[in-house]
């Protein structure tokens, strides 16, 4: 499921951040989105 992950976009993380969404995983996406950006 990872590789799955990074290849097809996340429908947590939002079309805006593009490569964030293939560079962390749904988890560490949502948690930085968060924080703040």
């Amino acid at each position: 499921m990872r590789r799955v992950t990074e290849e097809a976009p996340m429908p947590r993380v939002p079309e805006e951040e593009p490569m964030r969404k293939v560079t962390f995983r749904p988890t560490a996406a949502a948690s930085h989105r968060r924080r703040g950006r």
